[in-house]
């Protein structure tokens, strides 16, 4: 007959010797000496084991019994390592976590967490896009149509980076706080650049909050239109790229050793923003490289001019010059954080 046995101070098992009883730790603190040369008990001691001070003498029933506590003892054992890992987990994420108000956010009343609000904006964007793809879908009918969807959605990524970047490079230029619609996410946008560390403490929806609602307009548009497969899948797909691109840029500004595996990979792979190529654009003279999906589109723009060109004609048609034509100062440079 086998039996289990193990080291009371490790708690692996033990190989059984050839001869001699053996002993063996239960959760009740007694030690149960197991042995195949212990002859079959007597009715009275069938029923009580004999105790010696903390050992039982084991009969057949008590050895079956120590057994049967072995799993017992591992899954105890694995759910107490868990515990205290989860504890470990929180006490780390008390230290480690700053609060709104230790970072003192660049924005009067600004807060970090996600409200009820922002969770509700962010997923009726979410719903919204989904049914705008769903619907593109269902209007494909054949390997062409499936080819074409494929470009389309290929092309709403490459056209969400190239919007970012022109969004980007319009409300770091260009306007204050108080600029009617736009105001908080210049202001947003402008002190990143003294504490661009604060969009790393940020919820997913308090994060990318901010171009919801234009995003449920723009896909509420592509539900009435009549239904176009390239559109309908181009359309939708842009606009989840453009909801996700704050989440992106936050990606830009985190070690590659607190992001998830797959957002490695794909940085590195080069089909989203890495830090490195965003440090660029927090680099004196902070006039390039404003584009946070993928960053595909910054050699494009940056190669062309076209944003040179464009504050030279704003500058002479409304003699406004952009926030990158002055000589870097304080708004521009970045605070130790403390």
């Amino acid at each position: 007959m086998p039996w289990t046995v193990l080291d009371h101070e490790t708690g692996l098992p033990l190989r059984r010797p050839k001869t001699g009883p053996f002993s063996q730790f239960c959760p009740d603190g007694s030690w149960v000496q197991i042995g195949p040369d212990r002859p079959n008990p007597s009715p009275m001691e069938a029923k009580r084991p004999l105790v010696k001070g903390r050992t039982v003498v084991a009969t057949r029933q008590t050895t079956m019994a120590a057994r049967t506590c072995v799993p017992a003892m591992r899954a105890s054992a694995g759910k107490s390592r868990r515990i205290e890992a989860k504890k470990t987990r929180l006490a780390r994420a008390r230290v480690t976590r700053r609060t709104d108000v230790d970072l003192e956010l660049v924005m009067e009343n600004d807060q970090l967490h996600s409200t009820r609000e922002q969770v509700w904006l962010v997923a009726g964007a979410v719903a919204t896009l989904t049914a705008a793809f769903a619907k593109g879908c269902a209007s494909t009918s054949g390997l062409e149509d499936v080819l074409v969807a494929g470009g389309a959605a290929g092309a709403g990524f490459l056209a969400a980076d190239l919007l970012s970047g022109i969004y980007h490079w319009g409300i770091d230029n260009y306007g204050s706080a108080n600029t009617p619609v736009f105001g908080d996410q210049i202001a947003g946008f402008q002190g990143h650049h003294q504490k661009p560390w604060t969009i790393t403490k940020r919820d997913f929806c308090n994060n990318v909050h901010g171009i919801a609602k234009p995003v449920i307009l723009w896909a509420a548009l592509l539900l009435v239109l009549p239904s176009n497969c390239a559109l309908d899948v181009f359309g939708s797909v842009g606009g989840l790229f453009v909801l996700m691109s704050q989440e992106l840029h936050k990606f830009a500004h985190m070690k590659k050793s607190e992001l998830p595996k797959w957002v490695v990979t794909l940085q590195d792979a080069g089909l989203l923003i890495g830090r490195k190529a965003h440090g660029q654009h927090h680099t004196a003279p902070f006039e390039n490289n404003y584009c946070i999906v993928s960053g595909a589109c910054n050699a494009l723009l940056d190669d062309s001019n076209i944003f040179y060109k464009t504050e030279k004609l704003i500058f002479r048609l409304t003699g406004v010059e952009p926030r990158c034509w002055s000589e870097p100062n304080d708004d521009w440079r970045e605070v130790a954080q403390d």
